[in-house]
């Protein structure tokens, strides 16, 4: 007895166990890719705009007047029983505007700017609950008592189909900040048109030998929350919440002091250096011009600029049979 349990019966369970494991592991790994597209929001947490209170920022900085659409499409892999790698190329705007603000110091700035927005992003998507698989089943002509649970033994369970998680990762984007030159400005050919202000370098980045030029190409940091509903085993919808970190200050192309208009004028020149001089200090006097000399803030350099979005996506699971055939040779 014990050689039949030694040579057939132990081999047999452990193929079985082995079988079992092996289908509990992988059956994740079936349908594993998404293709979505979406739309959304955004809206900029800088030193433009925002609340009213003194010295506000990040998620207390939102600013309803200043949010501005967004579009977005990529690709999604799960590579994980609850984790799913998601690379998402966004296209928008990021505007801000200190006449949308009561707060005086801000408000008397007068400063504002709209920049579009380029981002590709790479993040890895935990879920808390991981997807249900396979199909849902009922008997007819029976009907059992169902078992009081509550909601969060329903969303682990897969009876509620929606899925929440959390996401972080790494980002790149471009953005190139503009504002808007008054009709009744000096530069007649230049009014009502909107001026790229980087290559003014309005805190005298480039010129002041302590202001470094900034680049219009960064890193960020985004992370976030959001909820996932399956309509069915091909299509799903989410909705997302998330902020972006970035390593710049000039996404409004405000961060330090302000500098003299005539160091502007005398280094750039012509019609670029009256823009420089204008847009370095576009202050609308509520308060008298003493508050805007020359070395007075202009920007929070101790605040790094943020942005945060907010997306409805759509998606088509890529299943067995949307794979093309390979003919097989024997």
């Amino acid at each position: 007895m014990k050689n039949i349990v030694l040579k057939y019966i132990l081999p047999a369970l452990l193929i079985m166990t082995t079988s079992i494991c092996s289908a509990q592991t992988q059956r994740w790994q079936y349908n594993r890719s998404e293709v979505f597209f979406g739309t959304g929001a955004t809206n900029f947490l800088g030193e433009l705009g925002g609340k009213n209170g003194f010295g506000t920022n990040n998620m207390r900085d939102f600013d309803f007047p200043s949010i501005r659409p967004i579009t977005h499409f990529g690709l999604a892999y799960k590579i994980g029983f609850k984790t799913i790698w998601k690379n998402d190329i966004t296209y928008g705007f990021l505007y801000g505007n200190d006449k949308f603000t009561k707060e005086t110091f801000r408000n008397n700035r007068n400063l504002h700017f709209r920049s579009p927005l380029f981002e590709m992003a790479s993040v890895v998507e935990y879920y808390i609950f991981p997807e249900k698989e396979g199909a849902k089943y009922t008997l007819s002509g029976y009907r059992l008592r169902p078992k009081k649970k509550s909601i969060l033994q329903m969303f682990s369970s897969g009876q509620i189909n929606v899925y929440p998680y959390l996401y972080t990762g790494i980002a790149y984007f471009h953005f190139n900040p503009q504002a808007k030159y008054p009709d009744t400005g000096s530069v007649a050919s230049m009014r009502n048109s909107w001026v790229k202000l980087k290559p003014l370098k309005t805190e005298g980045q480039g010129i002041i030998p302590t202001r470094n030029e900034y680049s219009l190409n960064q890193l960020a940091i985004p992370f976030g929350i959001g909820f996932k509903y399956y309509i069915n085993m091909y299509y799903a919808v989410s909705f997302e919440y998330g902020f972006r970190l970035t390593f710049t200050d000039y996404i409004d192309d405000a961060s330090a002091t302000y500098v003299d208009p005539k160091v502007l004028r005398d280094n750039i020149g012509g019609d670029q250096g009256e823009l420089a001089a204008y847009f370095s200090n576009p202050n609308n006097h509520n308060m008298g011009s003493s508050i805007t000399f020359a070395g007075q803030q202009r920007g929070d350099i101790r605040d790094r600029d943020a942005y945060m979005f907010a997306k409805v996506t759509a998606y088509y699971k890529i299943t067995e049979k949307d794979k093309i055939a390979i003919p097989k040779f024997k």
